[in-house]
């Protein structure tokens, strides 16, 4: 992933900037030294921006996580309703005058057209078809055997398992930019104040405050 889309990326980027640039050169420490600002207040403002560098990380580890997850997901609806769909059709021809067996298997109306009813149609239609053995004779003339009916229900645990791993991952996602956006919060103002400090103590250095790369409106 290039992180340097993301502004906050590049925000922090500049925040690390200035603290190796302040902590590795000696006339700027002696300046804030001058100002109250000694060595160990600025150690713990960088603590402050690790902590957000590595929120921010874990931040984007579960959108990309999450992001993977919803393809795993969509991926295994597909391969389910493919199958599902296929079959449905073929136990259709063959019990199109047998009401009592399409009201068993699910198969009357209309094919499933979200999550909640494909899972409780194909659970059904699987299910079904897997402990009626008068059933499976009679299909297997369509080339749907035990192995098919097999399958579905494998296809169908995959779905289930990787809708739920999508649903939590959301759910880490969400928590994960929370903590984030605090994070991002706490660094921000302290860097708010470490920066008015910066302009009084290097008032007449303004040199050096471009070795910071932080520029002071004239």
């Amino acid at each position: 992933m290039d992180l340097s889309k993301y502004p906050e990326y590049n925000y922090l980027e500049s925040i690390r900037i200035m603290f190796e640039n302040t902590l590795n050169h000696q006339e700027i420490l002696e300046a804030l030294v001058n100002v109250g600002y000694t060595e160990k207040i600025i150690t713990e403002g960088k603590s402050i921006y690790l902590n957000a560098k590595e929120v921010f990380d874990e931040n984007k580890k579960k959108i990309d996580e999450t992001r993977e997850g919803r393809i795993a997901y969509n991926e295994a609806y597909a391969l389910l309703e493919k199958h599902f769909k296929r079959n449905r059709k073929k136990t259709k021809i063959i019990f199109r005058n047998e009401d009592a067996i399409q009201q068993k298997l699910m198969i009357s109306g209309r094919s499933p057209r979200s999550y909640p009813t494909l899972i409780e149609a194909s659970e059904k239609f699987y299910n079904a078809l897997s402990t009626d053995a008068n059933l499976q004779a009679r299909i297997v003339s369509l080339a749907i055997t035990p192995h098919t009916i097999a399958e579905g229900k494998t296809l169908l645990a995959e779905l289930q398992k990787r809708r739920e791993y999508y649903k939590k991952g959301i759910g880490e996602s969400q928590n994960a930019t929370k903590q984030k956006d605090k994070a991002l919060k706490e660094i921000g103002y302290w860097i708010r104040d470490f920066k008015q400090v910066l302009e009084i103590a290097l008032e007449d250095k303004p040199q050096l405050l471009e070795v910071l790369g932080y520029y002071v409106s004239s």
